[in-house]
């Protein structure tokens, strides 16, 4: 029984990624996948039902993710920044430094492109 999502390991770049090769940069190769994701809410409301795949790595200046997504139904509403992003088809990036559930990081991001990044100081 999963309790929480998977923890992590984020590597350090020597090389910054392209922006123009996105996902085919060879710079992405230090990164491992990660594909366990579940509901903020807590394993009983379940998992992604599609394919879900993320990475990440950083550098000094940046901190760089990649994502790959499979979805049949695709839906956004949500035009505005910092609008309520989840209503919609979004991913969603949480960042615990701590790893304690509080003073956590959000950022989502609709298939439209709009954003949500927040700071919580407390849990979900």
């Amino acid at each position: 029984m999963l309790l929480h999502p998977p923890g992590y390991i984020c590597p350090k770049t020597p090389i910054r990624p392209s922006l123009q090769a996105l996902a085919h940069d060879p710079a992405w190769n230090i990164a491992p996948w990660i594909n366990q994701f579940v509901d903020i809410r807590g394993e009983r409301y379940g998992s992604s039902p599609q394919l879900v795949s993320a990475r990440m790595m950083w550098d000094e200046d940046y901190l760089y993710l990649s994502a790959g997504m499979q979805e049949t139904h695709l839906y956004a509403t949500q035009e505005n920044h910092d609008s309520d992003v989840f209503l919609d088809n979004a991913f969603e990036l949480f960042l615990d430094p701590d790893g304690d559930g509080h003073h956590y990081f959000e950022w989502e991001v609709n298939v439209l492109g709009t954003t949500l990044d927040l700071v919580m100081d407390k849990p979900y």
